[in-house]
């Protein structure tokens, strides 16, 4: 929660419109499960004439600033509103993941780790790599749901091997010991694709971890074989990303070939245009010669 929060509290509490309205927008998803007297200020600067607050919807707070929000009613009887479940419903993988993480960390609703394995297993199976790395992390990780070392390492490959850094990252942890027997050098190799794969936080926890298996862990020849997997494994992420980059092309090429007029309809089109052009020079040309006569 940002640091004014309590400044914005105090000024909410005052009857300041201004107050009223911010408390709300300092947490754009979570203030009404954290602060429940949030909603009820908005409502109280609306009331005041705040034309801002006034816009708010009083069932989902904040939706028109969110990102990629869509607002619907969820279940029979449930009278709920959340984010992301029209697109969701209609099968966007994106939207899947996105609304199981509002189940998932309890955003609008109670938590519901079930609910949240649901969209997020919908999108995996679309391949969402995020999804899918999602998934592996609550089968592994999450308490509240029956851990299945096998399921994690399934799904958390499959992201990996689209090139997801968490995901690999996660892989290189679980070879060292966390979930699958103790192999040092595929942990290595892991941790090295995950290290390479840009600048975010499992890139730079896989280095820290892949350098102190690199100083403690490996002999020589060890170190030379994790290298040698690293390479083969970003090779095959790098041709499946090709691979997947040229079936996106032929796909858009086909749909493009499919919109466009067939020979025979493009002749035919021609042949009219002849006849047209035709017909009007004629026309035009009787009209001059009776014109100027």
């Amino acid at each position: 929660m940002p640091c004014h929060f309590d400044g914005l509290r105090q000024f909410a509490g005052e009857g300041r419109i201004t107050g009223s309205r911010r408390i709300t927008a300092a947490d754009p998803i979570g203030a009404v499960r954290k602060q429940p007297e949030a909603a009820t200020r908005t409502r109280q600067a609306a009331e005041q004439g705040d034309p801002v607050a006034a816009e708010v919807p009083e069932t989902l707070p904040y939706a028109k600033d969110a990102k990629k929000v869509h607002v619907v009613s969820i279940g029979e009887g449930k009278g709920e509103t959340l984010p992301y479940a029209k697109d969701a419903e209609a099968g966007d993988a994106d939207a899947q993941l996105g609304l199981g993480g509002v189940y998932f960390r309890g955003y609008y609703v109670p938590k519901d780790y079930a609910e949240a394995m649901k969209w997020y297993r919908k999108a995996a199976e679309q391949g969402h790599a995020g999804a899918q790395a999602s998934l592996g992390w609550m089968y592994l990780r999450c308490k509240d749901v029956p851990q299945d070392e096998a399921e994690a390492l399934k799904w958390y490959r499959k992201a990996a091997e689209q090139g997801h850094s968490g995901a690999q990252d996660k892989l290189g942890m679980m070879y060292t010991g966390q979930g699958l027997p103790q192999d040092y050098v595929a942990a290595y190799a892991w941790y090295s694709v995950a290290a390479a794969n840009g600048r975010n936080y499992s890139a730079g926890n896989a280095r820290k971890y892949r350098d102190s298996i690199k100083r403690n862990r490996l002999t020589p020849a060890e170190l030379e074989k994790g290298e040698a997997m690293a390479r083969e494994i970003s090779e095959r992420i790098e041709k499946r990303k090709a691979a997947k980059a040229r079936a996106l092309r032929d796909s858009d090429a086909l749909a493009k070939k499919a919109q466009a007029p067939s020979k025979k309809t493009q002749d035919l089109l021609s042949d009219l245009e002849r006849v047209n052009v035709m017909y009007l020079t004629s026309t035009n040309f009787r009209f001059i010669s009776r014109t100027c006569q």
